[in-house]
């Protein structure tokens, strides 16, 4: 599953909407950063395995006075990094 969620942050900026995102799932903030259309971002990662569907990994991007959300979900241990870096390595933002 992919889901994207844009909207003004409630939190602040992008740490702080991370690490909001982490507490929310019991997951992350990876070390280090990405680039998402040269805006820097931050990837979290859920460490749970569910049975059910369920956020897996999200990179988070502050654009403008907005947060953008790119979100990954799936059951169990399957993989969802690469379809996330491919979504992100393409992403164009519009003015």
């Amino acid at each position: 599953m992919i889901s994207i969620d844009i909207g003004k942050s409630a939190v602040g900026g992008l740490e702080d909407i991370a690490a909001s995102f982490a507490e929310q799932w019991q997951g992350v903030v990876s070390e280090g950063t990405l680039e998402v259309d040269g805006v820097e971002a931050l990837r979290v990662v859920i460490s749970d395995k569910p049975a059910a569907l369920q956020p897996k990994e999200c990179i988070v991007v502050h654009y403008g006075d907005r947060a953008c959300l790119l979100i990954g979900g799936t059951k169990g241990d399957k993989p969802i990094s690469e379809v996330l870096d491919a979504i992100a390595k393409t992403w164009k933002w519009k003015e």
